[in-house]
Order: C-alpha cells, then structure tokens, then sequence
C-alpha cells in the first residue's frame, strides 16, 4: 500500500528543484545569451502502485533569445542554433560552446570573451583567400601594419580623337617605395599620330627626367585600344634606404573618342605603415583589422558549431557548454554557408526567458507546493491519533 506521507515528502522534493530551476531562469532573464531550463518530472511506480514523483532531469530550452542592439563593432549574436567556439587561455586544449558574442581584443591582439576565454576562428590565406577548416585562435597580425610598396598601377581614361598632334594631357598618381614613402608619378600622353599616343613618365619631386614606355597606345577605328594596354617600367629611390621596384601598368577599358579627356580610373596597390585603429565582426564572420592607412584585412572568419542532439550538451562554467557522446561531435562551419545563418552584427542574443510564463508556473508551483505541505500534515495528524488509540 502506498504511503501518502513519503509520496508527498517525494513532491517536495521534486517542487523544490523545479521551484529552483524557476527562480534562476528568472533571475537570469536579463542575462545574455542564458537559455532557460525547466525540470523532466517522472511517476516512482511499482506493481501499479503510485509511490510519487521523482525529477529525471532538467532540459534545456535552445530557441534563440531576443537580439539586443549594442553598436559594439565586435559584438555578434547569432541567429540559429549554432554556437560559438572558445578555448581555454593560454593555448589550453579544452573547447567550448558559447551563444554569447560579446568579444573584444586584448593586450596580445586575440579575440577574446570578457572572462578571456580565446575566440576559434578559420584563418583566411592572405594570398589565395582560401579558408582553413583547422579553428584557431583568432588574433590580430600585427598593431602596425609594415609597408607594401607599389607594384601596379590602372589607367583608365578616355582621349580625345580630335586632339591635334604634339598635344599632351598629364594624370598624376601616388608610388609608395618598400619604406612606405609617397612619390608623385606623372604619366603623359601625347598624341604622335592618328589613333597614336606615346607614354612618358617620370618622378618630378625626384629630378627624375621623363622616360618613355617602349610600346605607344594605339587605337582601332572604333576608338578601342588594340596596343600598349599592359606596359611596365622600374623605378629606383635607393638613396633613402628603400629597395628597386617595378610597376605594372594596366589601361584596361581605355578608349579614344569624339569627347574631353576624361580619368575613370587611376588606382595602385601597395601602402605606408599603418596602425590598428580598430577591428569588427561582420555579418558573414569576417573578422577585419582597420588600419589608418585606409587599409582593411581580414585574416579570419569566426568559427561555428552546431550539434545533432543539442539536449546532449553538458552545461559548464557560465553560459558555456561542452561536447558529449548524447550530443554527437560538432559540425563546423562559417556564417551565411552551408546552412549556417548570418550573424547580427552590433547585436547580442539575450535570453530566451518568457517571465510572464514562468511567473505563472512559479505561482502553479507554490500552489502544489502548498497542497503537499497540507498533505503532509494531514498524514501526521492521522498517525498521531492512531498512535492515541
């Protein structure tokens, strides 16, 4: 026969975990990146006998929080069940899962969670763009960016046919040698001849005298440029320190027609040194170190994880979790591929705590709570006046 006094006593027991398990979603409704949980109750039953009730765990909601604006350029919330991956300090072995994405770079230049724990990411090939699939830890190069000197140079433009021979037009563009020192270039177009334009260039901050480029543009009937449009010449300014170089010229979609000289394009690579003025998450997971000299590199792409069975992870320190046989091992990928969602950037995910629910399950559980207390004492009273008898 089944005693009422421990089926109640079972109750409570079980009430007060759920009780608790309430309490702390609601505490941590403000929290970022907190999933709330509730209690996995079971009957106790023998023979057909009920002899109360028992908790066979607590289970983890994983929808997605609300995502809160913070404007913070390193701050990322993701938008599906995948997590972020971050690893113990120091080089530590130990990897974990995280839905919050408040990161920041500390003093050695990597990506970091506010308690340090070291952000994974997917290194980017700077010269093939090609990704790893290998995570490490993602990390600024360097505070200063060394200088790259200039090494091409496109033209696009347009001449005018009806320009007389002997007549010149100038366009001046910027060289950075391998020290990270500006030069003026100056390239000239005369026209020698019809549909014919001979090239100099030359360095006039330098002294350095008009040279010009071996092979003339030339140009059909249409006004299309059939000669010269890929040409190269070396320049040398040793004397400060800085090594020979050489540059390709490209005039692409140059053309010739019926109209006033026109620049389109006057572009090169290379720049001065550079010093890291910030970094930023982009939504695709594209981590970007901006330097002052106008550039931006993205040496990583933040690393996701998703899971088959995400009530198999194993709740950790915090809002981290961990890897388990239930769960299955992970699932890596980048945002906006191959079925991961994009990220949000400037945002965080918060909670995912409806307090209006669960203030209506704390008073239910109060309530049931109260109605075992009464049973409880009820099995008291009756066994003291049977022990009256």
């Amino acid at each position: 026969m089944s005693d009422p006094a421990k089926i109640a006593q079972s109750a409570l027991q079980a009430i007060t975990r759920d009780l608790s398990t309430t309490a702390n979603n609601l505490a941590n409704s403000q929290t970022m990146g907190f999933k709330q949980s509730e209690i996995d109750f079971f009957e106790l039953n023998v023979q057909g006998d009920g002899l109360g009730v028992a908790v066979n765990g607590k289970n983890t909601d994983f929808t997605t929080g609300t995502i809160v604006t913070t404007g913070e350029k390193n701050d990322v919330a993701i938008q599906d069940s995948s997590f972020f991956m971050v690893q113990t300090p120091s080089g530590g072995a130990q990897q974990y899962y995280t839905k919050i994405g408040d990161f920041e770079v500390n003093t050695d230049g990597k990506l970091v969670t506010p308690q340090g724990w070291e952000v994974q990411g997917f290194k980017i090939n700077e010269e093939t763009g090609q990704v790893s699939q290998t995570p490490e830890d993602i990390k600024v190069n360097s505070i200063l960016l060394a200088p790259e000197a200039t090494t091409s140079l496109n033209l696009e433009m347009t001449l005018n046919v009806d320009s007389n021979v002997g007549d010149k037009t100038e366009v001046t563009s910027t060289i950075i040698d391998s020290l990270g020192q500006e030069h003026r270039l100056e390239t000239t177009y005369e026209k020698v001849g019809t549909n014919e334009w001979q090239v100099s260039y030359g360095f006039p901050d330098e002294g350095v005298a008009p040279q010009t480029l071996p092979t003339n543009l030339t140009f059909d009937t249409s006004g299309k440029l059939v000669g010269g449009a890929q040409q190269s010449f070396n320049f040398d300014f040793s004397a400060n320190g800085s090594t020979p170089g050489s540059i390709a010229i490209d005039y692409g979609t140059t053309t010739q027609t019926y109209s006033d000289f026109t620049l389109w394009t006057n572009e090169t690579d290379g720049f001065p040194t550079g010093k890291l003025l910030g970094t930023s998450i982009d939504k695709d997971g594209n981590f970007l170190a901006t330097y002052s000299n106008g550039v931006t590199l993205n040496p990583f792409k933040v690393a996701l994880a998703q899971f088959n069975a995400l009530s198999g992870l194993a709740q950790n320190q915090g809002m981290l979790y961990e890897e388990t046989i239930e769960s299955g091992q992970p699932i890596y990928g980048t945002a906006g591929s191959n079925g991961f969602s994009s990220l949000a950037t400037g945002m965080l995910e918060g909670s995912n705590v409806d307090m209006a629910n669960e203030l209506i399950h704390m008073v239910e559980v109060e309530r049931a709570f109260e109605a075992n207390t009464k049973i409880l004492q009820l099995t008291k009273q009756l066994d003291q006046k049977i022990l009256d008898l």
